[in-house]
């Protein structure tokens, strides 16, 4: 099994080789899933501290408090259970939210990709020849040709050509 700081590498080379949505996303997940674990780490901290207290009173005190110190023991887990599943919920949500929002702007930029190689207007690299008449008018009026409605496709090219 791989060592915290190996995996740490590699997750920092994958965070740097994505796009930066993703990258973003991941290092968001990355920090979610540290502070996570973080306060997993703590709670479980506080619950071992809580059940050595819990015994060494068990042992020093008569029925009464044992039976008081397990029901505040079982209480602390009730707790903590609901605070992690708390956690995780608002965790979820808010990945779910940043998957959302990312999702909405790449499928914003993918369209207006697709929305500029798909102008079915003729290229400057396309012979006037392949251009409709209305394509040429329209380049003429563009170029301030005078009267391009009057004239032939060929007069239109000769005079886009000559403009």
């Amino acid at each position: 099994m791989p060592s915290t700081d190996v995996i740490t590498e590699r997750l920092d080379s994958l965070e740097a080789s994505l796009p930066t949505i993703p990258a973003k996303v991941l290092h968001f997940q990355r920090v979610v899933a540290a502070r996570t674990y973080d306060n997993y780490t703590a709670a479980f901290g506080a619950v071992a501290d809580s059940y050595k207290s819990f015994f060494d009173t068990a042992l020093s005190s008569s029925k009464t408090v044992t039976d008081q110190a397990r029901a505040a023991g079982e209480q602390l887990v009730t707790t903590l259970t609901n605070g992690f599943r708390n956690v995780a919920g608002q965790t979820a949500a808010e990945g779910k939210k940043v998957s959302d929002a990312a999702g909405t702007e790449v499928s914003g930029l993918v369209d207006a990709a697709i929305d500029a190689v798909d102008d079915d207007t003729p290229s400057r690299g396309t012979l006037y020849e392949q251009w409709t008449k209305a394509e040429l008018v329209a380049r003429a009026k563009e170029l301030n040709v005078v009267g391009p409605t009057r004239m032939s496709k060929k007069e239109l090219i000769k005079a886009l050509r000559a403009a």
